[in-house]
């Protein structure tokens, strides 16, 4: 009884050793182990041309040996009189005796036209380089064959890495420089937009000493031009999410309102310098407006800056905005490196338990071996007619040199050569 339940305890321990979340894996190895797999496959892309050519040599030989045999049944010596022999009677041979046998009759049977035999190919290039297709079935399968598709797939069903969103996210949003007013707008919408799932989501400016500190009335430095929006969340939802784009929508693109103080500061040309203009705003017709002193066309503004004084303008950048949702982008490109990662740690796995048993991965698949004969086969017949073609054509370009040289080299009707 006692070896039984030792046995069923073993069993219950694989098994609950099988089903725990695996561990993450050193991929040092991994350029070593793809290095392997791609000699591995040039190795028997070689074997199989050098098998094709052992073949088409073989059929080669026994056809010449066919012909020879078949040219020789026809001398003197058979099938037909010789000197000083009797006539042939209907169907006898020399002196009346029966024809004898062709040396071609021998000889198997030989193709006019060489045909490749694949299968042969297959059982050489199993014998050589290995790989079981058994090995991949039943229940407790001795390789992993999934696809490099298929294991991002996995990787992305992993409890580690959610469906759409992550468990904590960090990000730093620039935006252009700020003067006072315009900080305190900004800072106003963030706190507009704080809901539970927000940790922190706050204006920062450098500093002279070069660190990111958060902005307030009293250590705001007037000089400051670089400005970020710092973003962490814990748990990801979509609602925390959406509240922030439209937050970052508004400061990336704010609008000014008739009578507010602004300042603006752009380059009408490369060839201009920058040039800074400050005061109260004001609409002067459909395309003009007026920064204090200064008149501007609305056309001449940078498009970005357009947008501020144009309310439909303003409206149509902001949608342009949220639909690069540009916290949904970082999102989704930190998740697919997660992805990335996990599937790379899955594929160096793989690599250690499917290359020792033979198999190759090829075409971001696993193969046997003999996967590879039809391909190679089908590469090779393509890349021969292609190098005839090519050759063809080269003795095409010979002739039509030589002709061209002749012709040089006489005159006109008659053949009068200067």
């Amino acid at each position: 009884m006692k070896p039984i339940l030792y046995t069923l305890c073993l069993i219950l321990a694989l098994f609950s050793v099988c089903n725990v979340p695996a561990a993450s894996y050193d991929t040092n190895s991994y350029p070593h182990l793809r290095d392997r797999n791609e000699k591995r496959i040039k190795e028997i892309t070689k074997f199989i041309a050098a098998e094709a050519k052992k073949q088409q040599d073989a059929w080669f030989l026994a056809k010449q040996a066919q012909d020879q045999a078949k040219a020789g049944g026809n001398n003197d010596g058979f099938g037909g009189p010789g000197p000083s022999m009797k006539p042939m009677g209907p169907g006898m041979g020399p002196g009346g005796m029966p024809p004898a046998p062709s040396p071609a009759n021998d000889l198997p049977p030989v193709p006019d036209k060489f045909e490749i035999n694949e299968e042969l190919i297959q059982a050489a290039v199993t014998a050589k380089f290995g790989g079981d297709l058994m090995d991949a079935a039943g229940p407790f399968p001795k390789v992993d064959i999934r696809s490099k598709l298929e294991l991002q797939e996995a990787a992305a069903k992993l409890p580690e890495i959610k469906e759409n969103f992550a468990d904590s996210f960090e990000m730093e949003y620039a935006i252009q420089p700020l003067r006072r007013e315009e900080a305190m707008k900004v800072q106003e919408l963030l706190k507009d937009a704080l809901i539970p799932e927000i940790r922190l989501l706050q204006l920062q400016f450098q500093n002279k000493a070069g660190k990111w500190v958060e902005w307030t009335m009293k250590n705001a430095e007037p000089n400051a031009h670089e400005w970020r929006v710092a973003i962490r969340m814990k748990p990801v939802t979509p609602e925390a999410v959406q509240k922030i784009e439209y937050a970052l929508a508004e400061i990336e693109y704010p609008l000014y309102h008739e009578n507010a103080s602004v300042e603006i500061s752009f380059s009408p040309t490369e060839k201009v310098a920058r040039r800074t203009f400050s005061g109260a705003f004001k609409r002067i017709g459909r395309f003009k407006l007026s920064i204090g002193k200064d008149i501007l066309g609305l056309d001449d503004l940078p498009e970005k800056l357009r947008a501020r004084f144009d309310p439909e303008l303003n409206r149509r950048a902001r949608e342009q905005f949220l639909d690069r949702h540009p916290v949904f982008s970082r999102l989704n490109l930190e998740r697919q490196e997660m992805i990335d990662a996990k599937t790379k740690e899955m594929l160096c796995r793989q690599f250690e338990q499917n290359l020792p048993r033979g198999w190759i991965f090829i075409g971001d698949s696993w193969k046997v071996p003999a996967d590879m004969v039809h391909d190679v086969l089908v590469f090779r017949r393509q890349h021969d007619a292609a190098t005839r073609e090519m050759f063809k054509k080269q003795a095409q370009k010979r002739a039509r040199d030589e002709q061209e040289q002749q012709n040089q080299g006489q005159g006109g009707p008659g053949g009068y050569r200067r």
